[in-house]
């Protein structure tokens, strides 16, 4: 408890409007130094600071941020499998797993500890899946960094271990949420990569011989290879469309059991999320709702890509102007169609007519969309301050000189940071990545928002249709 509560220390709480900090007391200097460093951490000024420029070592910055990016595009991916072709049936109870290992919940210290086991295995997955997670120790980054003593030194350290730290927990909490979900979608039976501390829940153990099948041929790519390999190949084809636009065949998700529920719209999938959602909502409503619903995900969508995208310190100023007149433009129409769905939500909540069968099916999608956006909530803080640090780290990056390049990849192999690669190809694909990175993470960061505010939509509906029971309860 005592270790939870120095982890707790600080707790904080991101918007765009306000950071919002609280700490017990410290000592004045370094209180003075810890203010300053939250101040400097999502705004872009790093080379205003020489001891943070000095500090700062770009090849592992950069890294960072393709590690974080990449565990976002992850997970927007496996969101939108999620809503789209995941199918539901209240046999089933993926829903309930998905969401149980977030909620943290455990029953007794022996569950607990088969618990960190779990988030152990996770972390091995991870490491399977995304390179970075396997060559590269932070730790001894961080520890590297406090190696000069200077006050001006000392605050570019920090600035940097800050926001290095932020980027790198984030990452953790993500890819190991990520890692639960792929597993309990994929058809691989669930336990067989990593058995689950829960007895709630069925769950087999690698090695067992119900384990000795495979996640399916070439088309089951999305849980059969690394994610970092098929994604890298789709963003480099044809950006983060062509990664969302991904085909995953039935045939590679779990086998769900039971019979499916029902609902099936336009250019939604039989049985699945938003397919069952829709159907939840009043006949006269639904193509209307799922109209607007997705003309919003559009619009926000390109709306927080441009916001992004204006960030980016090397536009010229004509560059600006056509985003700028883009972005108020979509802001309009952002607006618009906001207030027609906000209209329209509120007559479908005085004219549905809730029954038994609706509100159990809510009920499942509910913990699904509670998924989602808890996930987001988690990694918020560290998503808006990435959108700074990016344009910083590709600054500096990019001025280095061969001889510089060399000194930064040195530092890393001498400290004992990266291990077992090959770090001139790495750094000469990292050249390429960093060229697009800021507008790669433009485009990330506004599909994230808008599925993010989708989902909260769908998942204020499926409450306010859950709390119906009550009223049922006291009719009857």
């Amino acid at each position: 408890m005592k270790t939870i509560n120095r982890q707790r220390n600080i707790r904080y709480r991101m918007t765009r409007q306000n950071f919002i900090c609280e700490g017990k007391k410290r000592p004045r200097g370094l209180l003075f130094l810890f203010i300053i460093v939250l101040a400097l951490l999502f705004s872009s000024c790093m080379k205003q600071i020489p001891g943070a420029v000095k500090a700062a070592n770009p090849i592992m910055e950069v890294e960072m941020d393709l590690f974080f990016m990449d565990l976002v595009a992850a997970q927007v991916k496996m969101n939108q499998l999620m809503l789209e072709r995941m199918p539901i049936s209240r046999d089933d109870n993926w829903p309930e797993l998905l969401v149980h290992y977030s909620d943290g919940e455990t029953a007794n210290d022996k569950e607990k500890a088969a618990r960190k086991a779990y988030e152990a295995c996770l972390e091995r997955a991870l490491k399977e899946d995304f390179s970075f997670y396997r060559i590269f120790d932070f730790s001894i980054y961080l520890g590297a960094l406090f190696r000069v003593g200077s006050m001006e030194d000392l605050m570019g350290c920090a600035l940097v271990a800050a926001r290095g730290k932020l980027a790198i927990e984030a990452s953790k909490i993500l890819g190991k949420r990520y890692e639960h979900a792929k597993w309990v979608l994929s058809s691989l039976p669930f336990g067989c990569k990593c058995s689950y501390y829960s007895t709630k829940f069925l769950s087999l153990r690698p090695g067992i011989s119900e384990c000795r099948v495979g996640v399916g041929g070439p088309e089951c790519s999305f849980f059969a290879r690394p994610t970092e390999q098929i994604m890298h190949e789709k963003l480099f084809g044809g950006g983060l469309k062509s990664w969302v636009d991904l085909k995953v065949p039935s045939e590679c998700f779990r086998v769900v059991s039971g019979e499916h529920l029902g609902g099936a719209t336009k250019g939604k999938g039989s049985g699945t999320f938003e397919s069952v959602f829709y159907s939840l909502l009043p006949s006269g409503l639904r193509d209307d709702l799922q109209r607007v619903d997705d003309e919003l995900f559009m619009a926000v969508s390109d709306l927080e890509t441009i916001e992004a995208k204006l960030k980016e310190t090397r536009l010229r100023e004509p560059e600006k102007a056509v985003l700028r007149r883009q972005m108020k433009s979509l802001e309009k129409e952002k607006d618009n169609k906001e207030g027609i769905q906000k209209k329209l939500y509120k007559q479908a909540m005085t004219t549905i007519e809730p029954n038994r069968e609706k509100i159990a099916a809510a009920k499942k999608l509910l913990r699904i969309a509670e998924y989602i956006d808890d996930t987001f909530v988690e990694v918020n803080t560290a998503m808006i301050a990435l959108t700074v640090k990016i344009i910083d780290d590709v600054l500096l990056f990019g001025e280095l000189g061969p001889g510089d390049m060399a000194q930064r990849a040195a530092f890393l192999t001498m400290h004992g940071i990266v291990k077992g690669v090959d770090l001139q190809k790495r750094i000469e694909l990292l050249g390429k990545r960093a060229i697009s990175l800021p507008v790669t993470w433009a485009s990330t960061w506004g599909y994230a928002i808008a599925q993010k505010m989708k989902v909260s939509r769908y998942k204020d509906y499926l409450e306010a249709m859950v709390k119906m029971e009550k009223k049922m309860k006291k009719k009857a």
